[in-house]
């Protein structure tokens, strides 16, 4: 930024003399601020083993705010995989978070599970996001992904690897 004084003076004839009389003190008012946002994406992939072959939107995910010990306090939006088993979920942290830690969980809906012939994966993923100032007045994250890869590129991180594999066998 820029930093620009202003001081207001008066000028006085005094004995013939001109004499400059300050009116007002030079102040600098200075600020910081954090802007932008900072994006995390969690992506994974499904594989269904057995004679059954993957569809769109056949099997729902879940990203589950916890709290530091990973016990489940709410959900946020499910979400499904394509044909191909990729699924995944963006998250985006702005300025009011800076200074939080956020904890979560994924896991597959029906974890443990066996219906209608498919048995559903019980895994599930832990991950820690620690929002901070850049100290160039943007937003970082610092994310601890618990068997997870995970990769920065500016201000997004894609933390990947959080696969789950369900089987099937016909009764």
């Amino acid at each position: 930024g820029s930093l620009v004084a202003t001081t207001v003076t008066q000028m006085v004839l005094v004995n013939g003399h001109v004499t400059i009389i300050p009116t007002s003190s030079i102040a600098f008012n200075n600020a910081y601020v954090i802007t932008g946002r900072a994006e995390l994406e969690i992506t994974g992939n499904k594989t269904l083993t057995g004679n059954k072959t993957l569809t769109d939107d056949m099997f729902d995910f879940e990203l589950y705010t916890t709290d530091d010990t990973y016990k489940i306090e709410g959900i946020v939006p499910t979400t499904t995989q394509n044909k191909n088993g990729a699924y995944s979920f963006k998250l985006e942290y702005t300025p009011d978070d800076v200074g939080k830690v956020f904890h979560y969980v994924v896991k597959e809906a029906n974890a443990g599970e066996t219906i209608k012939g498919i048995t559903y994966s019980d895994a599930e993923y832990r991950i820690k996001v620690e929002v901070k100032d850049n100290e160039k007045g943007g937003i970082e994250t610092v994310v601890t992904a618990h068997g997870l890869s995970s990769a920065v590129n500016g201000n997004k991180t894609t933390v990947s690897g959080a696969d789950f594999e369900n089987s099937y066998l016909a009764s």
